[in-house]
């Protein structure tokens, strides 16, 4: 179980008070089956929001989106653990799992941008896994 049951709250508190999370709107459940993408890692702070993204070979981005604040660093751009280790810094070549389920739309994503939901991340400097969320009490 991994933040996917917290997502999947959300969605269902979203409905009722319009959101959980400033800056994103959840659309559609994730309960996919895990998938795997990778490109180069970028990100900015924008309007406060630590945005980040994954950048393919054409130039499109893929905004990351994961519910822990404080992972990326700016000035310069870097992913790191709670630690301190930095995993990637703009430009490495990352490689992102997590469900295969959507998210609608983020403050970070640009009109037409992918969004994608993130449970490990892999880069150079090794790899991080979210934490995972218990299960919700019924």
């Amino acid at each position: 179980m991994s933040h996917r049951v917290l997502v999947a709250s959300c969605l269902a508190i979203a409905l009722v008070a319009g959101a959980c999370f400033p800056g994103y709107t959840v659309t559609q459940r994730l309960d996919g089956d895990p998938v795997s993408i990778s490109g180069r890692f970028g990100g900015e702070f924008r309007d406060g929001a630590e945005c980040a993204w994954i950048e393919d070979t054409s130039g499109k981005r893929t905004q990351l989106l994961w519910f822990e604040e404080g992972l990326v660093l700016f000035d310069p751009v870097r992913f790191v653990d709670p630690t301190g280790s930095v995993i990637a810094r703009a430009g490495d070549v990352v490689t992102v799992t997590g469900p295969s389920g959507g998210i609608g739309e983020t403050s970070c994503a640009a009109p037409g941008e992918k969004v994608f939901s993130v449970d490990v991340i892999a880069g150079p400097g090794g790899t991080f896994v979210f934490p995972t969320f218990p299960p919700l009490e019924p």
